[in-house]
């Protein structure tokens, strides 16, 4: 069995991207979100954040033993996608982080309903490159970024498909190339405030 993990913030194409890398690899997907609630790894309800609070030695106590477990019966890939998954990063075969540029990302979140709060939060963590932040903390910089916001699904999986088989490298989507502080066209200072709509 071989392991992908797909981080990123809220919005950026996670559980999409799975999914198709799944029907394209014939894997089997686990989305960390639902795995944490089937298993009640959470520790409270934030109502400000709109969010679970997660234990993460928790669940990464689980989700090892459900790697564990599952290699018996999976030959191919097993994809793990969800916000924190750089948690299990380490035994991973393969990880990435999926980016959006701010201003879609804030347009996708509102879209799906996200107060404002969470719409911000998840906006800042995005321009600050928290989730690649925190995949080069669990394995340096073995891991691809990707920009997906002029990209279908199908062009990112494309994309992941010609790394995984060797028919290019991971070098135009090296960590650090995605660097939203950088943009002329956003200010960061606007998204720090109460109601910045800066991106």
């Amino acid at each position: 069995m071989k392991i992908v993990v797909i981080s990123g913030v809220p919005g950026t194409g996670k559980t999409t991207l799975a999914n198709l890398l799944s029907s394209k690899l014939d894997g089997m997907v686990i989305s960390l979100g639902e795995f944490v609630r089937e298993r009640d790894l959470g520790e409270e309800w934030d109502a400000d954040r709109q969010t679970l609070i997660v234990d993460e030695g928790r669940a990464r106590n689980a989700l090892m033993k459900e790697i564990e477990r599952l290699a018996s019966d999976i030959t191919g890939w097993l994809i793990i996608e969800g916000l924190f998954c750089d948690v299990v990063a380490d035994a991973a075969d393969f990880a990435i982080v999926l980016r959006l540029h701010p201003r879609e990302l804030r347009r996708r979140l509102r879209e799906r309903g996200y107060g404002t709060a969470k719409v911000q939060e998840n906006v800042q963590a995005e321009i600050l490159g928290t989730c690649t932040f925190h995949m080069r903390e669990a394995i340096g910089t073995g891991f691809m970024d990707i920009d997906t916001t002029n990209l279908d699904p199908s062009e990112i999986v494309e994309i992941i498909l010609a790394v995984l088989e060797g028919r290019t490298s991971s070098g135009r989507h090296a960590p650090g190339k995605v660097n939203w502080l950088q943009d002329p066209g956003i200010d960061p200072l606007a998204h720090f405030g109460t109601g910045g709509s800066g991106a």
